[in-house]
């Protein structure tokens, strides 16, 4: 059954909020004409409308239907259209029973339902060089998350990721110097930077290396 306007916290509301008006006015007339009451008045209305204010929240907080109604609600109130972080609880536990190829496909399921899951992908990426033996998939999802991601830290964290991977799993030092580039030159000033620059300098030198020994 709905709520309707007869509810006993609505008219708790709006009786606080009359009160308020009233003590408001009162106060504001007294002052008007040189009565010293009338700051007091005025401030019992002030915290009138502030209990009267917390009276409203608390009641639509109470409102909501479940926990997701009021993260919902709380989200709108806050402006923000960015959603509560997802559970990943019943994928784990299909990994944690050996599931791993039903785990994956759950996770492409997230993906597919929302294309701008990074978190799917970077669990899914970790599941397919852990228990799935597919470091190229892996290496592709944590491309899609790196570009999809505006924060610099896990931007950086997804390249260090990649390099890895290239290095040691797919053995393609091109791809890794390539990414090791973007990562110095689009992040410059990184804390990571110097160590990104090390390494590159280090594969490079690795390469020429194999070209002196083999000419040809």
């Amino acid at each position: 059954m709905g709520r309707t306007d007869n509810q006993p916290e609505s008219v708790a509301v709006r009786y606080a909020a009359f009160v308020t008006l009233v003590l408001l006015i009162g106060g504001g007339l007294l002052l008007a004409i040189g009565v010293g009451m009338g700051w007091l008045i005025l401030m019992a209305g002030a915290v009138v409308g502030v209990l009267a204010g917390v009276l409203f929240l608390v009641f639509k907080l109470l409102a909501a239907p479940s926990a997701d109604a009021l993260l919902t609600f709380l989200g709108a109130q806050s402006g923000s259209s960015t959603p509560a972080l997802k559970g990943y609880s019943a994928i784990e536990a299909l990994v944690a029973r050996g599931r791993y190829q039903d785990a994956a496909s759950s996770y492409r399921r997230e993906i597919r339902s929302d294309p701008g899951d990074i978190e799917a992908r970077s669990r899914l990426a970790q599941l397919l060089l852990d228990r799935l033996d597919d470091p190229a998939g892996a290496a592709r999802l944590l491309i899609e998350a790196r570009d999809l991601t505006r924060h610099e830290p896990q931007k950086i964290g997804y390249a260090l990721r990649l390099v890895d991977l290239y290095r040691s799993r797919l053995k393609d030092r091109g791809k890794a110097l390539v990414e090791l580039r973007r990562l110095v030159d689009t992040f410059p000033d990184s804390p990571h930077s110097d160590g990104a620059r090390n390494e590159l300098a280090q594969l490079l030198e690795e390469a020429r290396l194999e070209r002196e020994a083999d000419p040809l």
